[in-house]
């Protein structure tokens, strides 16, 4: 096993210390990092974040932020997280950036990877179904967080490797592990989460994407700016769903109670039936594939005028952490995509999904649109896409009885 160490102080009496183990891959490509630092001067917590050519996993999802205590009496801490390295860009840096608590400084701290997990060669295979298409000249695709299952299985039903669902990283969360090779996975099957997987798309850094929504308004105007036009087309059928906590007896709401719950007109969950209990009303950042979804089919006003303490504290950032609060909290209330609760995280332990006018989400009520918060989701390209393309062929494969039975057997309900 090789390890590379490297160390560094920071300006403001933080001394950081990074071990990459770059060896013992797990299946989806993650190694573990250890990073430990000191604390000194009253620095009691530090933020630990990755970005550009890494990925960081903590219990099962990508946060923008982990948190990291120091101990009181010595300063000193630690925490392991699994990186990955995106394999389709050149760049060999890996930086971590790090704050304190109280601060909004980010102290920026570049890591040199000599050798960077998932190094090596794999054997190219032609694909059985799409005349010309292999391994090596596969078409870079992206998407939202809910769609990397079916991205992955229609690579392994492309080149006839096996899959199987399995928990990632022995989490709460649950995703398709394959035996297609782990450079190939990490160099053409990205998962950016929907908003960066379509400034990907946008600035020709993914051929396609698969994405649970349309662009957003934000993004439309992004792609105006490029000069690009994209071409959304839908391939299946999800849904906006809301979970509560299971203490709480509220069964379902309404969709002018869910409006008024989020405008702040009713706060508590007495006034729909439930316990004297505030509602703690979770948001996810803007743009984000849920967010959008939530002030296109739910709201009448976008959530944009929180107040900055109650914005802190219902924020969140990434998809698992809305259920990990609903857990603690039994006043919460918190929305998700429907194929990612039933298919990436299924029957956890205190969160429960709320009937809405009386009618709840599954796969008849989504499929004949009984559900009001159905949606559609996409493959998308850009308009100057060329037609003899493996990506435009592909994309062609997805609307075809053959792509319609692998999104079948992915979980999703077929368009």
């Amino acid at each position: 096993m090789k390890r590379k160490t490297y160390s560094y102080l920071a300006f403001v009496a933080i001394s950081l210390s990074v071990t990459l183990t770059s060896c013992n891959r797990d299946e989806f490509g993650f190694s573990n990092t250890s990073i430990s630092f000191t604390s000194e001067g009253g620095i009691k917590v530090i933020k630990v974040t990755s970005v550009y050519d890494w990925y960081i996993d903590w219990l099962g999802c990508t946060p923008e932020w982990i948190e990291v205590s120091a101990n009181e009496k010595t300063g000193k801490g630690s925490i392991t997280v699994k990186v990955k390295r995106n394999e389709s860009t050149s760049k060999r840096n890996h930086t971590i950036f790090v704050s304190t608590l109280n601060s909004d400084d980010y102290l920026n701290k570049e890591i040199t990877i000599e050798q960077a997990a998932g190094n090596g060669e794999y054997n190219n295979r032609n694909s059985r179904i799409i005349e010309g298409l292999t391994l090596k000249n596969f078409p870079l695709i992206d998407g939202s967080t809910s769609t990397d299952p079916l991205v992955r299985l229609v690579a392994c039903k492309l080149f006839d490797f096996e899959y199987e669902w399995k928990k990632v990283n022995c989490s709460d969360s649950w995703n398709i592990s394959t035996n297609l090779p782990v450079l190939f996975v990490n160099q053409y099957l990205k998962s950016s989460q929907t908003h960066d997987a379509f400034i990907n798309l946008i600035d020709r850094n993914a051929d396609l994407i698969f994405s649970a929504r349309p662009q957003s308004p934000d993004e439309k105007a992004y792609a105006d700016g490029a000069g690009v036009s994209l071409i959304e087309i839908p391939i299946a059928l999800d849904a906006l769903i809301f979970i509560a906590n299971t203490n709480n007896p509220v069964q379902s709401l309404t969709h002018e109670q869910l409006q008024e719950i989020y405008a702040t007109t009713i706060n508590n969950w007495k006034e729909v039936g439930g316990n004297d209990l505030p509602i703690m009303p979770f948001i996810r950042n803007k743009n984000s594939g849920s967010q959008e979804l939530m002030e296109s089919l739910v709201l009448i006003e976008p959530v944009t005028d929180l107040p900055e303490d109650l914005n802190n504290e219902l924020l969140i950032s990434s998809m698992f952490p809305v259920f990990s609060r609903v857990q603690q909290e039994v006043g919460g209330l918190g929305f998700t995509i429907y194929y990612y609760k039933e298919n990436m995280i299924r029957n956890i332990w205190g969160v429960k999904t709320l009937a809405i006018n009386g009618i709840y989400p599954g796969k008849n009520t989504i499929a004949n649109r009984e559900y009001p918060f159905t949606a559609e989701v996409y493959i998308i390209t850009r308009s100057d896409l060329d037609k003899s393309s493996m990506a435009y062929k592909v994309c062609e494969f997805m609307q075809t009885t053959e792509g319609k039975q692998i999104i079948n057997e992915s979980g999703y309900v077929i368009y």
